[in-house]
């Protein structure tokens, strides 16, 4: 019962408090890719802590515990600390939660890749009507007044950059744009904002997944920003930056070089700084492996600790 109890409180701290303490965490900002980890991790352990505490509350349930003790060859005294005063309605109760939790991903996903399957694909349909190739910068021109520059991930992927955004950019500014478009494609980062925006739609009540919702996009951004920058150096893409912002794209099937976090992202490339250790990305690592592997810490701690100090005969067999 402790495990149940463990697993389903730290599930409900973390999905409550869990986006003010990462918010309030200036170091995962030094290195973005570290902080886009740290949501990530932290959002899939509220999903893995609900999930084992729900099936905590099975193993009790003699057919379950007959199962596993045979699948996994140990006694079925490694599940004594599981049994709760709910009996059979507590297995019940953990079966409907761990059904409810999996059908939901399931069906939020079929809906989200459906939809983004079809937005993309009349996307790149449009590209293919209306837009020109440009072998040199390796792009697609699409005539329009609004200066834009933007990927479409998948494949076949797709840079595409507006005639008005060639006019106002100069060349270095250009670069740095496309710099940045490229760096969202090579370092994937469409699937992650899609992974929390899955989360988000799933369970819309849980505040830490809203909150990944709208920090994940912004952290992407700065990583992009952040190898555009290597190359081009933080002036020309705040340069960039500026020229090119403008209102939020509507299109969920592109990751657009300035719909997100314009201010933040300016003010960061302007001010930019080299972190003076490297300790704190290292200690957010370390977090986010500790948020990931706590839950199972947390579910396996009963039976091994049975196991640890009491007999199991069939442990000890042949």
């Amino acid at each position: 019962m402790t495990a149940s109890i463990l697993l389903l409180a730290y599930a409900a701290a973390a999905g409550t408090f869990g986006g003010l303490v990462l918010n309030r965490t200036p170091a995962l900002r030094v290195v973005p890719v570290f902080g886009v980890a740290a949501w990530l991790g932290l959002s899939a352990s509220v999903v893995v802590a609900a999930s084992l505490g729900a099936v905590t509350l099975l193993l009790p349930w003699d057919p379950v515990r007959d199962t596993v003790a045979r699948t996994l060859s140990v006694c079925e005294h490694a599940f004594a600390p599981y049994a709760t005063p709910a009996g059979l309605a507590g297995s019940v109760l953990g079966t409907l939660v761990c059904a409810a939790i999996v059908l939901r991903l399931n069906v939020t996903a079929a809906r989200q890749l459906r939809s983004g399957r079809r937005h993309r694909r009349r996307h790149l349909q449009g590209i293919r009507l209306l837009a020109r190739h440009d072998a040199r910068l390796g792009v697609h021109v699409l005539c329009d007044d609004r200066p834009v520059v933007y990927c479409v991930a998948g494949h076949p992927s797709r840079i595409v950059v507006t005639s008005s955004a060639l006019a106002t950019l100069d060349d270095k500014e250009l670069a740095a744009a496309l710099s940045h478009e490229r760096a969202h494609l090579r370092q994937h980062h469409a699937p992650l904002i899609g992974a929390v925006g899955l989360l988000c739609r799933a369970f819309p009540f849980v505040p830490l997944f809203a909150a990944a919702k709208s920090e994940v996009p912004a952290l992407v951004e700065m990583a992009a920003d952040d190898a555009a920058a290597h190359t081009h150096g933080s002036l020309a893409v705040a340069s960039a930056l500026l020229a090119l912002a403008g209102p939020d794209h509507t299109d969920p099937s592109v990751l657009a070089a300035s719909a997100v976090a314009v201010e933040r992202r300016f003010r960061r490339l302007i001010q930019r700084r080299e972190p003076a250790t490297a300790m704190p990305p290292v200690i957010a690592a370390l977090l986010v492996v500790a948020a990931v592997l706590a839950p199972l810490g947390l579910a396996l701690m009963p039976a091994v600790e049975t196991l640890v100090f009491h007999v199991c005969p069939r442990v000890l067999h042949d």
